[in-house]
C-alpha cells in the first residue's frame, strides 16, 4: 500500500514506522495491550484463544514492514506450539469447538485454535511437518481463488494437508474482497464460489469454517454465511471466543511478526507471555477498527473504531484522547463492558478542510487499578481505481505482443492529499489478465504498472488488470484487443522470370 500525500521514499519510511508500530505494540502486549473482545463467559464456559497466523517463514530483506509483518519464523512457531503444549494447553480446530459448543460440553481449560489465513503455501512447507510433530490441529482459511497460484496451497497440498487428520479447511471468500463493500449478490458469491471450488476439489469434505476478509461486514454478511452452511466465522476483533458468542463474529488474536533481532534476544517469549496474560485473566486490549476507510461522494462512511480489552475486574474506567476532538470526540466513562465504540463518519468535505490523518490514544482501568494504553491511527483515501493510459479504448494490431500501461492515480483535485496520488489504501496487489485467465504472478504496484502481454493467437481478445488494496477494495479495467494475421506480400506474377 501507499500513503496519500507521499513520495515513493517517504512512503518506505511510513511502512518502517508501521512496522516499528507493530512492534511497539506487542512490547506494550506483554505487560498488558488494547485489543477487542466479543463477550463475557458465562458459568463453567472457559472458552477457546483463537490464534491468528499467517505466512511461516521469512518475507525477505527488502520486503516492506507491513509485508514482514505476515511472517512468523518456522523456529518461533514451533517454540510457541511447543510451550502451550507442554503447559498443559488444549488445540482444536474451530469445528471441534462448535461440535463441543453443540453438544452443550464445557471446552477444557486453556484451550486454543491455531488458525492460518490467506493459504499460503508455507503453511504446507514449514507449519504442517510441526503440527504432526506435536499432534496440533489447526484450521488454514483459503481464499479459493489463489489455489494453485504460486505462493499458495496446490489442490494436491489441501488433499495431503486433509490426510492428516489433523487439519481443517475453511474458506476465506473466493477473491479475498472486503465483504464490506459488497452487495449481498456480490457477497453471497464470493462465499458461495469459495466453499462450492473447495468442496469440489475436496471430495465428501464440507466446509464449515469461515474468516471474514480484515475481519469487516456489513448488515447482511451474517446472513449470507449462515445461508451457505457456516456455522463458525471469525474475524479480526481481539479477545477470547465464548459459546455464549455470536458464532458467526468470533474474536481472535492476532500474532504479529516480529523483527529478527527481536527473535535473537527475546526468542517467543513476549508472544507466550501475552498468551498466558490473556488465559490468566490480566487486562489485556488494544484499538481495533479500519486502519483506513475510503471516502465515497454518495455513501455515508461509517469509519468507527473501537477500544477493546479482556480480562481484569469490571468495571473498567476508559478515557480517550483525540487529537480532534471536534472530528474524534474524547471520551471518559465507566463501563462493565468489554469495549467502547469511539465513533467516526468522515465526510469528504472533513478531507477538505481537516486533512486525511487522524488518531486518538485511550487508556484503561479495571478495579483493581490494572492500566493498558494505546493509541490509533486512521487514515482517509479516495476509493480505488484504475484505468489503463496511452492506449485507444480498441487495440488493432498485426503484432502478438502488446505493451499496456495502467495508472491508479486520483484526478480528484477537490482534496490536496488525494490529487495525482494512488487510490486505495497501500499496498495494492495488481493482476493481469488475457481471456479472463491470469496470466502473469499477482505483483505490488504503487501507482503505474506497465506490462508486456504475450497473445499467441489473432483473433478478439481482452486484456484486464484486477487491482486490490489492503482494505480489499477491488478495481478493474479492460481493453479489447484485435488481432490480425499479416497480409502477405506477393511480388506481381509478371516479375517472375520463367528459367
Amino acid at each position: 500500500m501507499r500513503i496519500l500525500g507521499r513520495s515513493k521514499r517517504s512512503q518506505t519510511k511510513r511502512l518502517g514506522v508501521i512496522g516499528g508500530l507493530l512492534v511497539i505494540s506487542l512490547l506494550i502486549a506483554v505487560l498488558g495491550t488494547p485489543k477487542l473482545v466479543a463477550g463475557a463467559p458465562n458459568g463453567n464456559d472457559r472458552g477457546v484463544l483463537i490464534l491468528c497466523f499467517h505466512e511461516i517463514g521469512s518475507a525477505g530483506l527488502k520486503a516492506p514492514s507491513a509485508q514482514k509483518a505476515l511472517y512468523l519464523p518456522p523456529l518461533a512457531f514451533e517454540k510457541i506450539v511447543r510451550y502451550l503444549k507442554q503447559n498443559g494447553y488444549t488445540f482444536m480446530t474451530l469445528s471441534q469447538v462448535h461440535d463441543q459448543w453443540a453438544s452443550d460440553k464445557d471446552l477444557p481449560n486453556k484451550t486454543v485454535a491455531i488458525t492460518f489465513d490467506d493459504g499460503y503455501e508455507s503453511v504446507y512447507t514449514y507449519a504442517l511437518p510441526i503440527a504432526k510433530k506435536y499432534k496440533v490441529p489447526f484450521t488454514d482459511f483459503i481464499i479459493a481463488g489463489d489455489v494453485n497460484v504460486p505462493g499458495h496451497l496446490t489442490e494436491e497440498q489441501l488433499r495431503d494437508m486433509l490426510s492428516t487428520g489433523l487439519v481443517e479447511i475453511g474458506s476465506h471468500t473466493f477473491d479475498h474482497y472486503n465483504l464490506k463493500y459488497l452487495s449481498r449478490e456480490e457477497q453471497e458469491k464470493q462465499i458461495s464460489s469459495s466453499i462450492q471450488y473447495l468442496e469440489r476439489i475436496l471430495p465428501g469434505y464440507k466446509i464449515t469454517s469461515f474468516a471474514l476478509p480484515y475481519g469487516q461486514y456489513n448488515d447482511e454478511t451474517k446472513e449470507a454465511l449462515a445461508k451457505y452452511g457456516i456455522t463458525m466465522d471469525v474475524t479480526t476483533q481481539f479477545g477470547i471466543a465464548h459459546k455464549g458468542d455470536d458464532w458467526l463474529l468470533l474474536p481472535r488474536v492476532y500474532i504479529n511478526a516480529l523483527p529478527a533481532y527481536v527473535y535473537y534476544r527475546l526468542g517467543t517469549e513476549m508472544i507466550t507471555r501475552r498468551i498466558e496474560n490473556i488465559m490468566a485473566g490480566k487486562l489485556t486490549g488494544e484499538a481495533d477498527g479500519p486502519p483506513a476507510c475510503a471516502l465515497f461522494e454518495d455513501r455515508f462512511v461509517n469509519c468507527d473504531q473501537v477500544v477493546s480489552f479482556v480480562g481484569g475486574k469490571a468495571p473498567y474506567q476508559v478515557r480517550v484522547i483525540s487529537r480532534t476532538p471536534s472530528v474524534i470526540p474524547d471520551l471518559t466513562l465507566t463501563t462493565t463492558k468489554n469495549y467502547v465504540l469511539v465513533p467516526f463518519s468522515p465526510t469528504e468535505e472533513l478531507a477538505k478542510s481537516s486533512g486525511t490523518h487522524y488518531s486518538f490514544s485511550f487508556t484503561v482501568t479495571d478495579a483493581k487499578g490494572a492500566i493498558i494504553n494505546g493509541q490509533k491511527e486512521i487514515t482517509l483515501v479516495s476509493p480505488l481505481s484504475v484505468k489503463f493510459v496511452n492506449a485507444p479504448e480498441e487495440v488493432y494490431t498485426t503484432r502478438n505482443t502488446v505493451t499496456f500501461t495502467v495508472d491508479t492515480r486520483s484526478d480528484t483535485s477537490s482534496i490536496a492529499d488525494f490529487f495525482n496520488k494512488p487510490t486505495g489504501y497501500p499496498p495494492l496487489i495488481i493482476q493481469w489478465l488475457l481471456d479472463g485467465k491470469q496470466i502473469i504472478p499477482a505483483k505490488t504496484l504503487v501507482d503505474i504498472g506497465k506490462e508486456t502481454i504475450d497473445i499467441p493467437e489473432s483473433g478478439v481478445h481482452v486484456v484486464s488488470v484486477k487491482v486490490k488494496d489492503s482494505m480489499g477494495q477491488v478495481a478493474t479495467a479492460s481493453k479489447t484487443v484485435y488481432i490480425t494475421a499479416p497480409t502477405p506480400f506477393w511480388p506481381d506474377r509478371h516479375l517472375f522470370i520463367r528459367l
